[in-house]
């Protein structure tokens, strides 16, 4: 929010926020089961969302803390690893890339939103396929995003970059 820096260790199960100059430190406390968090700031610059990898699974969920030291609250199921995360412009979503295992176990990513309150239920953006997708970021109306689709052959690799609709629609190639 380029007013605060965080830092800290899940071994110590908080992650630390203060200003830039160090001074007003504060604790939040977050999942001490975890490692290798991964934070982003919303734009409001009142909450981080963290990308937490569980010790016991290669799960890694995602959770929002708020800088009030509001407990974290996990967004997503066990059924998912988070990859990457963005907060739109408003503050008031968070989308997301996630791996999920298909029936014969195969891996398949998909694009995913969520409150970023913990309210309501997660939405697919775009459904979980073959393809890798990456790089995911918000437009600032907070209404489309844009990723990258890769698919992969065994000979070759076609780059897409795609825009769609926080609900799923108008998907195309930029």
């Amino acid at each position: 929010d380029k007013q605060h820096v965080a830092g800290g260790s899940l071994d110590s199960g908080a992650l630390y926020v203060a200003d830039l100059d160090g001074k007003n430190e504060q604790k939040i406390p977050i999942n001490r089961q975890a490692s290798g968090t991964n934070a982003v700031w919303s734009p409001d610059g009142q909450h981080v969302a963290l990308v937490e990898d569980a010790r016991t699974s290669s799960q890694a969920k995602l959770s929002v803390v708020g800088l009030d030291g509001t407990a974290a609250k996990v967004l997503t199921p066990d059924t998912m690893t988070v990859e990457q995360v963005a907060w739109s412009a408003d503050s008031h979503w968070l989308a997301f890339v996630a791996t999920t295992i298909q029936a014969k176990g195969s891996k398949a990513m998909g694009v995913y939103l969520a409150p970023a309150d913990g309210s309501g239920s997660l939405q697919t953006v775009v459904a979980p396929g073959p393809t890798q997708l990456s790089d995911l970021q918000w437009f600032s109306d907070s209404q489309r995003l844009l990723y990258y689709e890769i698919l992969r052959t065994n000979t070759t690799a076609t780059y897409t970059i795609r825009s769609v609709k926080r609900d799923g629609s108008q998907s195309h190639a930029v």
